[in-house]
């Protein structure tokens, strides 16, 4: 009987085996042609094996050792009988345990019964050969006892208490459910997006206010951005966050801790700036005059808006350049630092008129349907100026007139004007990420993975 046993538990194993290279080789596969498409190197072969292959494999491994641990011992111990009891029925015992594999308990209560039974057919018979004749009889009366140990696992199952049931069919739903989301998963991740509507068209036909372009202040503002003079290395390194060491050497000896102090042009309040650093401001803001009228004309303009466009099909809207938002504020410090320099001049009107049409700009971002960045972009515009106008009405005494005048022109900018902010074009950019994140191409639909 032990021969026969081992001959089986090697074939079961075996076959285990093939069964878990044929699963590992199909979950290989599987994953390599869904990772096809996505990938453009020769990396995606690699994470294919690492989260294809390698966890399964990992995986039926440990069930493999765990299974054959459990095999290779009996799981019981021998029956406790009686020395004259033939070994023949201990074996066979033995190994209806070992096939029933069924909880520690149930098999001690059911081996107890097999015990019992066997003494009490052997109890009367004392002739030996009579006894090795029933012994023979009692096994082969029994049958296969690998068909037996699944008859009374089968038949303790069905006498377990209700609450072990539901709790076992609990784990098993469970389980199922595990599976079918691993299934369903794959499936997800074989569909692919496809863009259907080219939301950037229908962005740039909602997005012009009037027909006519020569209302747009747009265009104005793309010439002054690029007639803004290039600053020099020296210039750069005074303008930018440096330390005074490396942009002016040998004129660290007139500041405080040198070596620590920071300039800093762009965003310092202009009176807290250094005579060095006001200097190179108003050679910029000379060099810059060609910028500033076409910004003034800009602000003349009754609209503003742009045509969007994107860099590639496959993000979409997600990869529209916004710059021209950052390169409004950065024109904007320039006409805020010309306003300061004109005020220590003592020039007021043009230096409200330089502050008054970075205000007109903020205003026009917001008005009309905008993107969201850049109504946000134009009430931070706004609020700068703003900011600046009432730092000059505080530093400097200005006349009845001169405030009269002031508030006049500030009223006009915002007579009539309907700033409040408004989402329609960014529904837009929303619905053209939906349907680049929803697929219903290839085999699979729902969410991208």
């Amino acid at each position: 009987m032990t021969k026969i046993d081992n001959n089986t538990r090697g074939r079961k194993l075996l076959k285990f085996f093939a069964v878990t290279l044929i699963l590992s080789a199909a979950c290989f596969f599987s994953m390599l042609l869904l990772t096809m498409d996505g990938g453009q190197d020769g990396s995606i072969f690699g994470i294919t094996i690492i989260f294809g292959i390698v966890p399964g494999l990992i995986i039926d491994i440990l069930r493999a050792i765990i299974r054959f641990i459990r095999t290779r011992k009996p799981k019981t111990t021998l029956p406790k009988l009686n020395k004259e009891t033939p070994k023949e029925i201990s074996e066979f015992i033995l190994y209806v345990m070992r096939k029933m594999g069924y909880r520690k308990k149930v098999r001690a209560e059911v081996q107890a019964e097999l015990v019992a039974h066997f003494e009490d057919e052997l109890e009367c018979i004392t002739a030996p050969q009579e006894r090795e004749e029933t012994v023979k009889e009692l096994i082969e009366n029994f049958g296969d006892p690998k068909l037996l140990g699944k008859l009374l696992r089968r038949a303790k199952k069905r006498c377990r208490p209700l609450w072990r049931k539901m709790a076992a069919r609990s784990f098993q739903l469970i389980g199922l459910s595990f599976v079918c989301l691993l299934l369903y998963i794959l499936w997800l991740t074989s569909g692919e997006p496809v863009a259907r509507i080219d939301y950037v068209k229908v962005l740039n036909e909602k997005a012009p206010l009037s027909e006519d372009e020569t209302l747009n202040a747009f265009p104005y503002i793309i010439k002054g951005i690029d007639a803004l003079p290039e600053l020099t290395e020296e210039k750069l390194k005074i303008t930018r966050t440096t330390t005074i060491p490396e942009s002016l050497p040998g004129m660290g000896q007139s500041f405080n801790s040198a070596s620590e102090y920071t300039v800093s042009a762009w965003g310092e309040p202009y009176s807290e700036l250094s005579d060095i650093h006001k200097q190179v401001i108003k050679e910029i803001i000379e060099d810059a005059s060609e910028a500033f009228s076409w910004i003034e004309k800009a602000a003349a303009k009754p609209h503003f808006w742009q045509t969007y466009s994107y860099e590639t099909s496959i993000f979409g809207m997600r990869t529209i350049d916004y710059k021209i938002c950052q390169d409004i504020q950065y024109l904007s410090d320039f006409l805020f630092y010309s306003a300061y320099i004109k005020a220590e001049q003592g020039d007021f009107n043009s230096a409200f008129k330089d502050l008054l049409t970075c205000y007109k700009l903020g205003r026009l971002m917001m008005e009309g349907p905008k993107l969201l960045i850049e109504q946000l972009a134009g009430i931070s515009l706004q609020g700068k100026s703003v900011e600046h106008i009432r730092n000059m009405l505080y530093k400097y005494n200005l006349t009845s007139y001169q405030l009269a005048n002031l508030s006049e022109r500030y009223t006009n900018i915002n007579t009539g004007r309907d700033c409040s902010i408004t989402f329609e074009l960014s529904k837009i950019t929303a619905y053209d990420g939906l349907q680049r994140t929803f697929t219903d191409g290839g085999f699979g639909g729902g969410i991208s993975m």
